[in-house]
């Protein structure tokens, strides 16, 4: 399997489980965490980003646990995910 690069964006911590899954996998993954207080969720398991409209380049999936406006959508990705 090719490696990928993933980002995960949430709210509040909800998808640390799933991205920690992803990288156990092999690929990049970074995760980023909205709510101040719940952003230590996943530390230690899974890379966090800082910026994530920044790392957003580059990015073979992007994930987001709500409908929220500022969330990545996968036509600002570099190329779209295929099988």
């Amino acid at each position: 399997m090719d490696k990928r690069k993933f980002l995960f964006v949430s709210l509040s911590g909800l998808i640390g489980d799933i991205a920690w899954q992803v990288l156990k996998e092999g690929h990049d993954v970074r995760y980023y965490i909205e709510a101040e207080k719940e952003r230590d969720i996943a530390d230690g398991f899974v890379p966090k980003s800082k910026d994530w409209e920044r790392d957003v380049s580059g990015l073979t999936l992007s994930f987001s646990t709500t409908h929220w406006a500022r969330a990545p959508k996968p036509a600002r990705c570099a190329q779209p995910a295929s099988r």
